[in-house]
């Protein structure tokens, strides 16, 4: 028992020794380069910056140098040697080089990529999609591009090559309310156009389809008409079927993605827009939206028609549409500078479908 007991004694006694000759080396090597950091305790970078509590917002490489000094004075006990000044301009050289590397190392992470991405695509609804749909699933539909087209809209083509060219397939086989919706549309506008309101000279139809809304509500209004829809057999079926006599005033019908589409300057009294905001992101929403303004004649109004949802957001992966709380389109116009005249909500429509808002801006 007792040479038990001296042999673990003498291997305290060795590894003591061996520490404190390895700290002895450390140290003195630390006061030949770099004396102003003598009494400085070598701390771990997790040290610095603990672990996450569950929901808490961590910024890559912006830690509050509050929090880090609380940190360390809670996990050591500063020696009555170590001045502030020093420990101060120690601490910052590494929390600088911490904040330089983990900064590259999150702009190089596929995680951030994707992230900022749909921030800047959904700028005002990215929060609402990260809560319902995991990132590495909701990149796909809204962000990526393969050969060179975003999917977000090459989805929505798709999805319209199998919807027929009528009026069942324009309402979605809710063909039952299309007469309510075109009153209520007709209401609407006659608050914005007539004298000392905006002129009636010419009025622009986006995603128009077959031309339902042109025939029901703007043709009756206006002079001539220009028509746009990135389907071609709807444009088709329009001119050569639907339209009828109405066809001989549409001044021109541009096959284009809304997206892509930079209309005349000061050419259209009315813009509208129904059902077709939703397929497009918040960052082509709004830069259309500014181009819009640009291209209206005094006292020209643009008026948005589409659904709205009850709470936060919808995406449907389906047919790419997003379906955005009021409050957040009001967000996306806004940002682009224009002004909101006035928003109704459309009446009528049984209680199974999406709200229906009007919004008129300028």
């Amino acid at each position: 028992m007792t040479l038990w007991f001296l042999c673990w004694y003498a291997l305290i006694c060795h590894s003591v020794s061996v520490e404190h000759k390895r700290r002895s080396f450390f140290w003195n090597w630390r006061r030949r380069h770099h004396p102003s950091s003598e009494a400085i305790l070598p701390i771990p970078f997790s040290f610095l910056h603990p672990r996450p509590k569950a929901g808490e917002l961590i910024r890559c490489g912006s830690f509050k140098r509050t929090a880090e000094k609380r940190t360390l004075n809670r996990r050591f006990r500063m020696s009555d040697s170590t001045s502030i000044k020093e420990f101060s301009g120690t601490h910052q050289a590494f929390r600088d080089r911490w904040a330089k590397t983990d900064d590259e190392m999150c702009k190089h992470s596929m995680s951030f990529h994707l992230h900022n991405t749909l921030r800047k695509e959904f700028f005002a609804s990215y929060l609402y999609l990260l809560e319902q749909i995991p990132l590495v699933k909701l990149y796909p539909v809204t962000c990526e591009y393969i050969k060179g087209e975003k999917q977000f809209y090459y989805r929505a083509q798709n999805f319209y090559k199998d919807v027929p060219a009528s009026e069942e397939g324009m309402m979605g086989d809710f063909v039952e309310i299309s007469e309510i919706d075109l009153e209520g549309s007709r209401q609407f506008l006659k608050k914005f156009v007539g004298p000392g309101k905006a002129g009636t000279k010419r009025a622009l139809d986006c995603g128009c389809g077959i031309g339902r809304v042109s025939k029901g509500v703007l043709f009756p209004v206006f002079e001539s008409m220009e028509m746009l829809d990135m389907m071609e057999e709807f444009i088709l079926h329009a001119h050569e079927c639907y339209l009828g006599d109405y066809a001989d005033r549409v001044e021109a019908y541009y096959l284009y993605n809304l997206q892509e589409f930079i209309p005349p300057t000061k050419r259209y009294d009315v813009i509208w827009l129904q059902w077709v905001a939703c397929h497009l992101t918040d960052k082509d929403l709004m830069e259309f939206l500014m181009r819009a303004k640009q291209s209206l004649r005094p006292n020209g109004v643009i008026i948005i028609k589409d659904n709205m949802a009850r709470q936060g957001c919808k995406l449907d992966p389906i047919d790419s549409s997003i379906i955005r709380h009021l409050d957040i389109m009001k967000n996306i116009i806004q940002t682009a500078g224009l002004t909101i005249l006035d928003v109704e909500k459309q009446e009528g429509f049984p209680e199974v479908i999406v709200p229906v808002w009007m919004i008129a801006m300028r």
